[in-house]
């Protein structure tokens, strides 16, 4: 092939998008993936043009769980979460749907000494929790349970800030109490000192009244013995009524003492009733909630709660666990319920429709299917759009992230 023409003008371009050399036999697709339609084969050494990618995919991931419909027993494959987010069922809430262990009667009431038996639960059958013994539903119940728990936590708060509060105010009140006793101790003390500035001053004055008698000896001996006499007396008096005072102050200091140690006392003592009574009424709650807790852990209690068995949708009372604590019903883990209408598709690897019933099954909301296993998801994928040099076919290639791709650069020899 001339590259250049007669009037010079070229012949050939080159490629505008990067060239390919497929290394095996590949399918040409007409849209991205590996489920579309086949536009051709392109076979090993043939070239193309590479558009677009190549680039992993998004899958829109489903999830799909294989199990049994506990209505009918019908087998097959249940879409829980489509691949825009919509979810179709969920895994049922802990406790809702309860498993039979051991083989157990449903009765009509809840009352064992008058009730009638509907009929036996058989091993492995699910059942619906409709109502516990309190007529409320088992999330109610745990719900309540929360509630109380937090309020007895924030009572018990409570009670303890009073009893710190009420301590507070015993000791402040001791507190002044203590230094009252030192101003009545302080007082005392200046009233002890005055007695002393007192004795001295009639000291004095004794003195004084020496040295008058002395100067007056001379008006005679019966004067000076009559003042003597006099002075005698009116000391005796003073000391006396000095030592009247004293006994006085003395007195009722001892009294006043007396009675702020009596008052310290009894406010001591009332701090400690109130600590004794505060600790009394902890030690009291905390056995309330022993004896409430071991109540209900108690294996001498039956319990029986209000259930629905999915097999049948028939109502009634069981015992979960009985008065031994052996328990004949326990929480599953494995059970769904249908939150929209949705299709059970066939099992995996075809064959007849779930239930082996012709045409769909299609499944309502409420309804309860159990888990046996998760599909496994597809396994991701790379693709690329190209169009082949031989006759300008344009398509998309797929092949497995972890495998070879059928593709090779490629370039024109000069």
């Amino acid at each position: 092939i001339a590259d250049v023409g007669d009037s010079d003008a070229s012949c050939l371009e080159a490629a505008s998008k990067p060239l390919v050399r497929c290394t095996g036999d590949a399918d040409l697709r007409g849209e991205r993936g590996n489920e579309s339609e086949v536009v051709r084969p392109l076979r090993n050494g043939e070239l193309a043009e590479m558009l677009e990618g190549p680039e992993q995919d998004v899958i829109a991931q489903e999830l799909v769980i294989r199990g049994v419909v506990c209505s009918g027993g019908a087998e097959g494959m249940l879409v829980c979460r489509v691949a825009d987010g919509t979810v179709l069922a969920a895994a049922a809430v802990p406790g809702r749907v309860l498993v039979c262990r051991s083989a157990i009667a449903m009765t009509d009431v809840q009352d064992l000494q008058s009730c009638k038996v509907l009929r036996k639960i058989a091993v492995g059958e699910a059942l619906e929790v409709l109502e516990t013994p309190s007529g409320k539903s088992e999330a109610d119940e745990k719900t309540e349970e929360k509630t109380e728990g937090k309020e007895e936590v924030e009572q018990e708060t409570e009670d303890k800030d009073k009893v710190e509060d009420h301590k507070s105010d015993v000791a402040e009140k001791t507190d002044k109490e203590t230094d009252g006793k030192e101003q009545v101790e302080q007082k005392a003390g200046d009233a002890a000192k005055a007695d002393k500035e007192t004795d001295g001053k009639e000291q004095v004055e004794h003195k004084a009244s020496d040295a008058g008698k002395a100067d007056k000896e001379t008006e005679g001996k019966e004067k000076v013995e009559q003042k003597a006499g006099d002075a005698a007396k009116a000391d005796k008096e003073t000391e006396g009524k000095e030592k009247v005072e004293q006994k006085a102050g003395d007195a009722a200091k001892a009294d006043k003492e007396t009675e702020g140690k009596e008052q310290v006392e009894q406010k001591a003592g009332d701090a400690a009733n109130a600590d004794k009574e505060a600790e009394g009424k902890e030690q009291v709650e905390q056995k309330a909630g022993d004896a409430a807790k071991a109540g209900k852990e108690d294996p001498e209690v039956c319990t029986r709660l209000r259930l629905r068995a999915c097999r049948d949708n028939l109502e009634g009372w069981a015992t979960v666990q009985g008065t031994q604590g052996f328990a004949y019903l326990e929480p599953s883990s494995s059970h769904y319920i249908v939150a929209q209408r949705t299709e059970l598709r066939p099992p995996t690897g075809g064959g007849a429709a779930a239930g082996g019933t012709a045409g769909p099954r299609w499944m309502e909301a409420g309804d309860v299917f159990e888990a046996k296993g998760a599909e496994e998801p597809p396994a991701p994928r790379m693709s690329c759009q190209v169009r082949a040099v031989k006759d300008a076919a344009s398509g998309w290639l797929s092949w497995p992230c972890s495998g070879q791709p059928p593709l090779e650069a490629y370039q024109l020899p000069k």
